[in-house]
């Protein structure tokens, strides 16, 4: 029996506008969604709080190449990311 896409993958149920949401494209691009600010900007590691998540990311020719009030996009060679709850 072949079912529907949409029976196999439901996006919609997995991704919850209220929290913090991360997507990678291969590793040179991340975007994260939800309420963010930017702690520390250089090209070796960048640190975003996003919602009750900091988030640390390290590589090399690190960038912002898109921002906005619940979204940026972290472009580079991406080596490590680190995930700590804050309080």
């Amino acid at each position: 029996m072949i079912k529907n896409i949409d029976d196999i993958i439901s996006l919609s149920d997995e991704i919850n506008p209220a929290k913090p949401y991360f997507q990678m494209e291969g590793n040179n691009e991340l975007i994260l969604s939800g309420n963010n600010s930017i702690l520390d900007y250089g090209t070796g590691r960048i640190r975003v709080n996003v919602d009750s998540v900091q988030l640390s990311v390290d590589g090399s020719q690190l960038t912002i190449s898109y921002i906005d009030k619940s979204s940026i996009t972290i472009r580079g060679e991406i080596t490590n990311i680190g995930f700590a709850k804050v309080k």
